[in-house]
């Protein structure tokens, strides 16, 4: 097609329109809508980032790495001022909303749930070499102090040396989300 012919066209409809109100307004909404796509774009991605999200945000990236907020498995969590469950202090422990199961599946509270969403992550797509495992439990759990070997009978030898409240333990057992090559059993030893 000419340029010609374009350019035709294009004064044609500029004349044609030129004193349109409907169109002049509906241009200018979109042209508003297009001004806001960057602020749009933001709140999304500072409302996506796992390390601030929360509530139904942390759902979404559950589902986008494929990691749920339920686990099978009763973990025994520690609660906020029950002797029998830890009696723990104040934001140590969470509220027990009175009818949060003890021994069932358990939900997990933004905190747990956002340690799982990492772990699924690096076990998604992480590095199965003992500087990656070392690397992915790093992020995972905020320490540098680990030890991975790899030892005979195609065993992984891992060493935290961090203090885990058996909630947490349990958590690791019950998902086994940390990083292994496939065929590979896990000696996890946990603990200053």
């Amino acid at each position: 097609m000419s340029t010609v012919f374009q350019q035709q066209n294009i004064d044609l409809l500029a004349n044609q329109f030129s004193d349109s109100t409907f169109l002049a307004s509906l241009l200018k909404q979109q042209g508003l809508a297009f001004d806001n796509v960057n602020d749009i774009a933001e709140y999304i991605i500072d409302q996506l980032d796992v390390y601030t999200a929360k509530g139904f945000m942390l759902d979404i990236i559950g589902k986008i790495v494929g990691q749920s907020r339920e686990i099978r498995e009763g973990i025994t969590l520690d609660f906020f001022g029950f002797i029998e469950n830890g009696d723990k202090a104040f934001g140590v422990a969470r509220m027990w909303d009175g009818v949060e199961s003890l021994t069932l599946s358990t939900s997990l509270a933004d905190a747990e749930f956002r340690t799982m969403i990492l772990a699924r992550i690096a076990y998604n797509s992480g590095d199965v070499t003992l500087t990656g495992v070392a690397k992915s439990i790093s992020i995972l759990y905020g320490t540098n102090n680990i030890i991975v070997e790899s030892r005979a009978n195609a065993e992984l030898y891992i060493r935290i040396f961090k203090d885990f409240t058996q909630a947490e333990t349990d958590l690791i057992n019950a998902t086994n989300l940390l990083l292994k090559a496939s065929g590979m059993t896990i000696n996890l030893i946990v603990g200053a």
